[in-house]
């Protein structure tokens, strides 16, 4: 319906940033995921590297996002969320391929500098993780939804 086009879903799709662009989706299972990894090649426009903020809880396909979310990012910086049922960033790492941060502030800083001003970053896997840069990160409260 019409009235629906305006809505915008916190935690979904969400631009927080334009040097690197910056989107927070908190896809956390591979149906959510894979309506990410299918939005994201025209909202990213060409974009490059697209870098990859991942913490997910352990119970989860994290094999299964982590392949959906390989095949559009060059890189995954696994990290982890601070929900008591979170993977391990090394573990995460482990399986996603790419590097291990445990903090999730310090992770999303290594995205923003492995992407550069004109990559990405496109943090995902947890709604915990969201709210956990939300709460820490300097900046980071200002949500601007795309056009």
């Amino acid at each position: 319906p019409a009235a629906m086009a305006g809505v915008r879903v916190p935690g979904r799709m969400e631009v927080r940033g334009s040097e690197p662009l910056e989107v927070w989706d908190g896809a956390h299972n591979p149906d959510g995921m894979a309506r990410l990894v299918a939005e994201l090649p025209a909202l990213l426009d060409g974009r490059a590297p697209r870098v990859a903020v991942l913490s997910t809880l352990g119970e989860k396909d994290v094999a299964g996002m982590a392949r959906l979310l390989s095949g559009v990012c060059d890189v995954i910086v696994a990290t982890q969320s601070t929900n008591p049922r979170v993977l391990p960033a090394a573990e995460l790492a482990a399986v996603a391929g790419g590097e291990a941060e445990p903090d999730p502030v310090r992770a999303r800083e290594r995205a923003i500098e492995l992407a550069g001003g004109r990559g990405a970053v496109i943090v995902c896997g947890s709604l915990y993780l969201l709210h956990d840069l939300i709460t820490r990160s300097p900046g980071a409260e200002a949500a601007r939804s795309p056009a």
